[in-house]
């Protein structure tokens, strides 16, 4: 009896042992954040993990086992699952397979699974126990990664590409500028110039839009009225289109500092998308106000002040699988679309401290929204497309571009505006007529340098030595390069002002009489 007895304890305590086993097992795999399941052979799920009836049947343990294993893989990618557990029967363990699996709710992710057979006492398979990990995230940071890399070699490429065109461009503008002030005004020949000087403009942006989403292009601030801006790219767009607009813009709009080409861009885009989302016309509706952010509110702004633009459009609407990706680059359901318009939006956004969201209901059109930081200080009047004269100053005005078309146009600006013009190709013939032009007590009133001067003397460099002739020289900076540091913070380099190529003749008109117009010496730097 005595043996029975102790028999009996031993059972008792060795299931004891085993339920706490058991029980530590449950924990440690339930605790564990990714997803756990035992199946039999033929694939049937006989376990399973509080994590993998989270994703794969909340309701309970009792409705997962019992079902196929395969069940939670995509139709597509069951053929190569069964495979692959074949070779975890062949070779007892196999990692990291890349699956996309269904969760309870219909959705999909991608998942990693791991798996190894389960062998009884005497070693023959019983069956396997898989792990399986969410890796949607990490895939997503892999092709953000991948992403960088292809758009800082597209930055490269398209940095030489954007100056060359845009010097090209700079010879189509100011000729066909020049020679539609030769043409009889209201003629044809008038208005056939002014569309070419309008194309080759809308290349400018172009080469523009491509810098900032590949590169960066650093914003070239000022303070303006962003009403001014919407209300004047809003005519322009839709000049001849089958949209109506319906704006609600207050005079009382806080100033921006931003760069105003970067922020035509912005409102272009959105503007053409809203275009394209109603083929058969309708109604854009632009509004804005001012809006302040307050500390502890929850908003994807720092606390501050803003200015709201929003533009909505009554077209078919944005279906919410396309919503989170609208602003992914490369992403586009439109023929022949690039991706490259709301990416752009986002990135100059973004540059510009501020931020845009949309909204949208299929059926129902989209809204979107964009918040730039207000600023303190006046305004600066966004200037007025060229018209056929522009205003006549005076003054020696020395340039510096290793294009010749370039400096030919620019020479016949100075010469329409009333300026005398000497014209240089290079750093050194710069130097030399700018001393030469002092020893003859005929000093240049101002000089345009161009940035880049391949195997030469560039314009930052020509203006530290013109700086050891005459500190107070008034200087121009010019290139196609318009994301490069040096346009964007002119000021900083000891530059009065800046040119992006390609410019028209009132834009140069009327930055060299605001630059002669100011005093020289260091007040004038500040």
């Amino acid at each position: 009896m005595a043996d029975d007895s102790r028999s009996r304890d031993e059972l008792l305590a060795a299931l004891a042992a085993a339920r706490e086993l058991a029980a530590r097992y449950r924990s440690l795999v339930d605790a564990l954040p990714d997803a756990v399941t035992v199946s039999d052979l033929e694939g049937r799920i006989t376990d399973a993990s509080g994590q993998a009836m989270q994703l794969f049947d909340p309701s309970g343990r009792e409705t997962l086992i019992g079902r196929s294993a395969f069940d939670q893989i995509v139709p597509e990618d069951r053929a190569e699952a069964a495979a692959n557990m074949a070779l975890a029967l062949r070779h007892g363990v196999v990692r990291g397979l890349e699956y996309r699996l269904l969760r309870a709710d219909g959705t999909s992710y991608v998942g990693e699974l791991s798996a190894a057979l389960v062998l009884g006492s005497s070693g023959e398979p019983h069956g396997f126990i898989a792990s399986i990990r969410d890796i949607t995230e990490r895939k997503r940071m892999e092709a953000e990664l991948q992403k960088a890399d292809k758009l800082e070699s597209l930055g490269i490429l398209a940095g030489g590409i954007a100056h060359d065109f845009n010097n090209t461009l700079a010879v189509v503008v100011g000729n066909a500028s020049l020679a539609r002030r030769l043409a009889p005004p209201g003629s044809e020949l008038a208005q056939l110039l002014a569309d070419v000087e309008r194309g080759a403009l809308q290349g400018r942006q172009l080469t523009r839009q491509l810098l900032t989403f590949a590169k960066g292009g650093a914003p070239v601030k000022r303070r303006l009225a962003l009403g001014q801006l919407v209300r004047e790219t809003l005519g322009f767009v839709l000049s001849g289109s089958r949209i109506r607009s319906q704006v609600e813009l207050p005079d009382d709009l806080w100033a921006v500092e931003v760069d105003e080409g970067q922020l035509v861009q912005v409102f272009n885009n959105l503007i053409l998308n809203a275009q394209q989302a109603m083929p058969e016309g309708g109604t854009l509706e632009v509004t804005g106000g001012n809006e302040l952010v307050e500390a502890g509110r929850r908003s994807p702004m720092p606390p501050g002040r803003y200015v709201r633009i929003s533009v909505r459009d009554h077209g078919a609407g944005i279906p919410e699988g396309h919503r989170r990706r609208i602003f992914d680059p490369f992403f586009t359901t439109k023929p022949g679309g690039t991706g490259l318009g709301l990416s752009t939006v986002y990135s100059i956004l973004r540059r510009h401290d501020g931020h845009v969201t949309v909204e949208s209901e299929p059926g129902r059109g989209a809204t979107f929204h964009v918040w730039i930081p207000a600023c303190d200080g006046p305004v600066e009047p966004v200037p007025a497309r060229a018209t056929v004269s522009a205003p006549r100053g005076h003054g020696r005005i020395l340039v510096m571009d290793d294009e010749e078309q370039v400096l030919a146009v620019v020479g016949r600006y100075l010469s329409l505006c009333g300026y005398e013009a000497q014209l240089t190709s290079n750093g050194e013939q710069l130097l030399l007529a700018f001393r030469q032009a002092r020893r003859e007590g005929r000093p240049f009133d101002a000089v345009i340098l161009d940035l880049t001067v391949p195997g030469g003397i560039g314009g930052k460099e020509a203006l530290d030595r013109l700086r050891e002739i005459d500190p107070d020289v008034r200087a121009v900076v010019s290139s196609g390069y318009s994301d490069d540091p040096v346009m964007a913070e002119f000021r900083a380099h000891g530059f009065r002002g800046v040119l992006v190529k390609p410019y028209e003749l009132n834009e140069l008109s009327d930055l060299l009489r605001g630059i002669l117009a100011t005093p020289v010496g260091p007040s004038a730097e500040r």
